[in-house]
């Protein structure tokens, strides 16, 4: 969005964005970590379920918000109480580091929390009917030739291609949805609840990696 979130009462998210299932995202950026940080995470969540409604032109789900956290650097003792977190609302931890050479952006690192689970770990646990779609599309990443990197360690999962971030699978109230990242930003998502489904999910990622791509997909 090309402007912050007023939440009210002296308390402002600086960088918004909405995800292709309609969820708020709400960035924060800090160089020093306290307790009061750690409430205001507390008290961004609970004011948008409790009054997020008002927000409702703006996001389809506005109750359900995701958080981005960014700071320089995230010490052990910080990680472990943004995992606890993390148990409770979905957040994302990102070490931020200054650009490289002859780029303009500043590179984004995840951050790992201690409850973070790998790609797999999180595909064998999804309802017994779901699997199979959400391993073959796993497995066509790595079979695609460039390899598709799958990045994140709860849901949502990133498929970051050779051109950067180009589709992201989420898994909410027990269904499994596809979103492909769009030149214009906005993104129609589908349910993976058939094998076409998968079929047009993979063709999405082999279109983002080119014409160089593994048959075995």
């Amino acid at each position: 969005m090309d402007r912050g979130l007023d939440l009210g009462q002296g308390l402002e998210v600086p960088l918004v964005g909405i995800d292709p299932l309609g969820h708020p995202c709400l960035v924060l950026y800090c160089d020093r970590f306290d307790a009061r940080l750690l409430d205001q995470l507390l008290e961004m969540v609970a004011r948008m379920h409790a009054e997020g409604l008002r927000f409702q032109p703006l996001f389809p789900r506005p109750t359900e918000p995701r958080i981005f956290l960014l700071a320089p650097s995230f010490e052990q003792e910080v990680r472990q109480r943004l995992a606890l977190l993390a148990k409770a609302f979905p957040l994302r931890a990102f070490t931020m580091l200054p650009p490289l050479e002859k780029d303009t952006a500043p590179q984004l690192i995840h951050e790992h929390l201690d409850s973070d689970l790998e790609p797999r770990q999180l595909a064998a646990m999804l309802p017994g009917e779901l699997q199979p779609f959400a391993n073959r599309l796993l497995g066509a990443c790595k079979a695609l030739r460039p390899r598709v990197r799958v990045q994140g360690t709860s849901w949502p999962l990133i498929f970051h291609g050779s051109h950067g971030p180009c589709a992201t699978l989420f898994f909410e109230n027990n269904e499994l949805w596809f979103a492909s990242a769009q030149e214009q930003g906005s993104s129609v998502p589908w349910k993976l609840q058939a094998d076409s489904a998968v079929d047009r999910a993979i063709d999405v990622l082999m279109h983002h990696q080119g014409k160089s791509v593994s048959p075995a997909a």
